[in-house]
């Protein structure tokens, strides 16, 4: 349910939901940006803070964004700890940057 959850927040875009409209992430910006070191800091940091706001169950240890295989992918790896057993546990995004 913790990765259902983190796969939602990153796939929102801020105003997408009525209710809730500072939830998500909103990679969609860096959506036809060049793959660069500064681009991957950028979504580091959106992700980190996304993740700290809305989802309370875990503690983000460190968000690691690294180019894939194909020049347009960024790798997104989430470390964290589930707060109710203290399990250490990952998740990889992969985000295509369109280029």
């Amino acid at each position: 349910k913790v990765s259902q959850s983190i796969q939602i927040i990153l796939d929102t875009e801020p105003g997408e939901r009525i209710m809730r409209p500072t939830f998500g992430c909103g990679l969609r910006r860096y959506l036809m940006k060049p793959n660069t070191t500064a681009t991957r800091a950028l979504i580091q940091r959106d992700v980190q803070t996304a993740l700290k706001a809305w989802e309370p169950r875990i503690d983000v240890k460190s968000v690691v964004v690294t180019p894939g295989d194909d020049p347009a992918l960024a790798l997104i790896e989430i470390f964290y700890a589930h707060k109710r057993d203290g399990k250490q546990r990952n998740f990889v995004f992969p985000f295509y940057l369109g280029q």
